[in-house]
């Protein structure tokens, strides 16, 4: 707590706040006679903030940027996982006959998600 020294000394003890609030503040202080806050204590907090923001946003980049190269990894082994299983289902005899339909594949998941499991009472 480097500072903090100078700034009670000057600013720290001087007025009081009343028991009725912070509102009937204002009355009580003078504000030629209090010294203004010492600007090197200030320009040391705004920058020890500053420093720490940053540091926090770099970490937080880099935490990040390894997450989405995980995963683009996996979107990758997806993508040749699923070229493989193509080449495999168009290895096999009459397979390219048949032509695939666009809604089928998902009405049947809509179908799988809406019915109610078998251990649900309703």
């Amino acid at each position: 707590r480097r500072g903090h020294g100078a700034w009670r000394a000057c600013c720290g003890g001087g007025a009081r706040v009343p028991r009725g609030g912070a509102g009937t503040m204002e009355a009580m202080l003078d504000y030629e006679v209090i010294a203004p806050v010492p600007s090197q204590p200030t320009v040391s907090v705004v920058n020890n903030f500053v420093i720490s923001t940053a540091q926090f946003f770099n970490a937080f980049s880099a935490l990040c940027d390894d997450k989405l190269v995980e995963v683009s990894r996996s979107i990758d082994k997806l993508e040749a996982n699923v070229a493989l299983l193509e080449a495999k289902l168009n290895s096999v005899p009459g397979m390219e006959a048949l032509e695939p339909v666009a809604g089928d594949a998902a009405e049947g998941m809509d179908d799988v998600a809406a019915a109610p499991a078998a251990g649900d009472a309703g």
